[in-house]
């Protein structure tokens, strides 16, 4: 009876490491991604120089040319495109175009960066006028008072909060 449970733990330890093999994915195994030593010998080519034609149309095209007594292999030759070379733009254009991007009532990065529109920007809690923490009010000479000049200290402090302020 024990022969039988060691072949039945041996071979669930077989099933279970060969399905766990199969399932394992690209990530779990270190050398999954390594270049082929073939793919050592790739040599870099511009992209305008590579033939994405399909290999039945060059193969095709190969026969055809060996066929013909006339044809010649050339390679093809790719003309550099000229770029029109377009102005920058004016102060004034720039100033429409912003002028033009705060009107939309959003807020575009651009912006940020700019002085004359950063006020959008800030955050609302630097542009409030609020009235100062009661952390800032705090007093090292107060620590030497007695209760009753303590209570009459903080008894002058005035706080005054405005509706706009709430």
């Amino acid at each position: 009876m024990w022969r039988n449970l060691h072949v039945a733990a041996l071979m669930f330890w077989v099933i279970r490491t060969v399905k766990v093999r199969e399932e394992m994915t690209v990530t779990q195994e270190p050398t999954y991604w390594t270049i082929p030593p073939s793919g050592k010998d790739v040599e870099y080519r511009e992209i305008s120089n590579n033939n994405f034609q399909s290999a039945k149309s060059l193969k095709r095209k190969f026969e055809e040319c060996l066929s013909s007594p006339t044809c010649q292999i050339k390679k093809k030759v790719y003309s550099v495109r000229k770029t029109r070379k377009i102005p920058s733009p004016t102060e004034s254009e720039l100033d429409s175009f912003f002028s033009d991007l705060v009107s939309t009532n959003r807020k575009p990065a651009i912006l940020s960066i700019l002085p004359d529109y950063l006020e959008i920007y800030k955050p609302k809690s630097t542009v409030l006028k609020l009235p100062k923490p009661l952390t800032e009010l705090k007093n090292k000479q107060s620590m030497n008072l007695d209760y009753d000049q303590l209570i009459k200290s903080c008894e002058s402090i005035e706080i005054k909060v405005t509706d706009k302020e709430i």
